[in-house]
């Protein structure tokens, strides 16, 4: 798992345009908000408002600190009456690795094509150099750096992800796409579909498909994991691409 979560969520009300803010540790776990009303809807408003932060070594303390906490905790008695204070998921996700038996740091990046580092000094450019400090201070040696503190660590340089990342994380989307016989786009005639089925099939983006669930939403992006720009504005519903299910229609003979 990588981060680029923001710590606090942020619901804008589309009548009066205010903002409201709720802690991420608080909604995590917690589905009652969503029985409120209009809970679901401005959940995904907030969703599709909120731009995501940036895959690097810093995590938001709402899931280094506040995992798993009592969400509708907020004493230090009630916290107590609850149960365990929040976890750090950093932590343990270094130690699922470490319980699976992953290999190190260097051997993935040879296993993506990349230079594999010897010592620490052949990260300088690879980590940024407050990242490199603490992984040197840290780790006896370059070959005990656990994958997930090296990924993270990485410099993306300007990409939305590091190399070592986009190389595991593109490999297991590709694994996904061609180990499924029933991947929608197979060319398999037992199961494909149509060329005019697949036309339609392409036609659908997820901004569609939540316009598509009636009163849900009236305005959303063009395209919807993307930030609200000059080149992705948002737009009416109406206006979205929606596809046509007269391929699949069976004329009855």
């Amino acid at each position: 798992m990588i981060y680029s979560f923001q710590g606090l969520i942020h619901n804008v009300d589309p009548k009066n345009g205010s903002v409201s803010y709720v802690q991420l540790h608080r909604m995590l776990f917690n589905p009652y908000a969503l029985y409120s009303e209009k809970g679901f809807k401005f959940s995904v408003r907030s969703a599709i408002n909120t731009p995501v932060h940036g895959v690097d070594p810093h995590v938001t303390t709402e899931l280094s600190n506040h995992l798993f906490e009592n969400p509708t905790s907020n004493s230090t008695q009630s916290k107590i009456a609850a149960g365990p204070c929040g976890l750090d998921l950093v932590s343990l996700n270094i130690q699922r690795g470490r319980d699976h038996g992953l290999p190190s740091y260097p051997a993935w990046r040879e296993h993506c094509g990349l230079s594999r580092p010897k010592t620490f000094t052949d990260l300088k450019g690879v980590f940024d150099d407050l990242s490199l400090s603490r992984i040197t201070a840290i780790y006896n040696s370059v070959e005990d750096i656990d994958l997930y503190t090296g990924a993270l660590a990485e410099e993306p340089h300007g990409r939305l992800l590091a190399p070592t990342l986009t190389c595991l994380i593109s490999d297991q989307f590709l694994r996904l796409k061609i180990g499924d016989r029933f991947w929608y786009e197979t060319s398999d005639e037992t199961v494909c579909f149509s060329i005019d089925q697949l036309t339609e099939i392409r036609k659908t983006t997820l901004a569609g498909v939540i316009c598509a669930n009636e009163g849900l939403l009236e305005q959303a992006q063009p395209r919807v994991m993307e930030e609200i720009s000059a080149t992705n504005p948002m737009v009416d519903c109406t206006e979205l691409p929606q596809p046509s299910f007269n391929p699949w229609r069976q004329v009855n003979s």
